[in-house]
C-alpha cells in the first residue's frame, strides 16, 4: 500500500509514488494507494481519552455515524493502513519534517502508543519512505521526517527498511523534469520489491 501525504495534489511525492507503484505493478504486484488529502484528519486534542481508554479517540467518527461535530477518518485510515502488507510512504519534507497534515496523523497515532505501554517496538512489516525535499543542501535535511516516521511506523506494526531521499524538487512539477531521479526512484523501486 502507498500512503501519499502531500498536500498537493501531483505533486512530487504523489509522481514519486505513481512511478513507484508503476514499477511494482510492472513486478506483478497489487498496489493500492491512499492519498491523505482525501481524508479528514483533525490533529490532536490532547483530551487524554487515549490515556483512561487505550485504542480509543474521542475524535473518531462512531459507527453509527451520528458524530457530534466534524467527522473524523482517521480511525478508518489507521484500520486499512494496519492491514496492509507492506507500506510506501510518500511525503514532502517541509522545514525539515513532514507536512502538518501527516503530522497531524503521526500525532493521532497516540492511541496506539498508550496501548503499547509506551514501548515503541519495530514492527514486522517492510515499510519504506520516499520523501522529495525542495532544499538541495542541508546534511540532516531528512532527519526530522525519518524520526517521526519510525515509531509512527512501528505502532501500526511496521519496521522502516529503506528510505529514498531526493533533493531540488521545489516546483510542483520538478520530478516530471528530472529523468535521472525518476530513473533513481524507479531503481530503488525495483531494488526493494525484490528484497
Amino acid at each position: 500500500m502507498f500512503l501519499v501525504a502531500s498536500p498537493r495534489a501531483g505533486g512530487n511525492s504523489e509522481q514519486a509514488a505513481r512511478i513507484a507503484a508503476a514499477c511494482l505493478r510492472e513486478a506483478g504486484l497489487s498496489v493500492e494507494m491512499r492519498l491523505l488529502r482525501d481524508y479528514t484528519v483533525a490533529p490532536c486534542a490532547a483530551c487524554g481519552l487515549c490515556s483512561r481508554l487505550p485504542g480509543m479517540c474521542a475524535l473518531d467518527a462512531d459507527r453509527s455515524g451520528r458524530v457530534p461535530g466534524k467527522v473524523d477518518d482517521a480511525a478508518d485510515l489507521f484500520a486499512d493502513l494496519r492491514a496492509a502488507n507492506g507500506l510506501i510512504v510518500a511525503a514532502p519534507v517541509y522545514f525539515y519534517g513532514l507536512p502538518a497534515p501527516f503530522k497531524a496523523l503521526v500525532d493521532r497515532s497516540q492511541r496506539y502508543w498508550i496501548r503499547s505501554e509506551n514501548a515503541v517496538l519495530p514492527g514486522a512489516k517492510p515499510a519504506y519512505a520516499l520523501l522529495p525535499a525542495g532544499r538541495m543542501r542541508g546534511e540532516r535535511l531528512f532527519d526530522g521526517s525519518l524520526l517521526s516516521l519510525r515509531p509512527f511506523l512501528a505502532l501500526l506494526g511496521f519496521h522502516l527498511q529503506d528510505h529514498l531521499a531526493l533533493r531540488g524538487l521545489d516546483a510542483a512539477d520538478a520530478l516530471a523534469g528530472r529523468p535521472d531521479l525518476c530513473a533513481q526512484v524507479r531503481d530503488w523501486t525495483l531494488r526493494i520489491a525484490g528484497a
